[in-house]
C-alpha cells in the first residue's frame, strides 16, 4: 500500500469544506439578523431620493478636500464645496446635471414603486447643538 497524496485532490477537498463553511456562516448571520428585525420589530428603510447634481458633485469633490485638509469639520468642507459649485462653468455643472440625470432613471428602474413624500413639519428632525444642556423649557423658565 503506497502512502502517495494527491494535492490538487487535496486541496480541492479543502475548497470545498471551506466553501460550505462559508456557506453555513452566511446562513447563521442572516437567520440572525432576520431574527434581530423580527424581535425589534424594524421595517424596511425607504429608498432615498435620487442625488441631484449638487449631491454628486459634492461626493466627487469632498475626498480631494478631504485629502489634502486634516482635520477639517464637515461644515467647512461643504462650505468650500459650494464655493466650488457657484464657481464652476455652465459645462461642469450640465455635465454634473447629465449624471444626475442617469442616477434619476437608475433609481426609477431599481425603485418602480417609489414616490417622492416631504416629511409633514411637525415630523422633520431639528438640528441642535450638541454641546447644549440647556433644554428648551429650562430657558423659557
Amino acid at each position: 500500500m503506497s502512502n502517495d497524496i494527491n494535492p490538487k485532490k487535496t486541496i480541492n477537498v479543502l475548497l470545498v469544506y471551506l466553501l460550505q463553511l462559508q456557506h453555513l456562516a452566511i446562513q447563521s448571520i442572516e437567520k440572525k439578523h432576520h431574527d434581530f428585525l423580527v424581535k425589534n420589530n424594524v421595517q424596511k428603510k425607504k429608498p432615498s431620493c435620487p442625488p441631484n447634481a449638487f449631491i454628486l458633485y459634492h461626493q466627487a469633490k469632498q475626498l480631494a478636500i478631504v485629502a489634502t485638509s486634516i482635520n477639517i469639520s464637515n461644515n467647512k468642507v461643504s462650505k468650500r464645496v459650494s464655493d466650488m459649485w457657484h464657481k464652476e462653468s455652465l459645462k461642469v455643472k450640465i455635465k454634473f446635471q447629465l449624471l444626475a440625470d442617469i442616477a434619476k432613471l437608475e433609481h426609477m428602474q431599481k425603485y418602480s414603486e417609489y414616490k417622492y413624500q416631504p416629511r409633514c413639519p411637525h415630523e422633520k428632525k431639528r438640528r441642535t447643538k450638541r454641546n447644549c444642556h440647556l433644554s428648551i423649557n429650562e430657558i423659557s423658565s
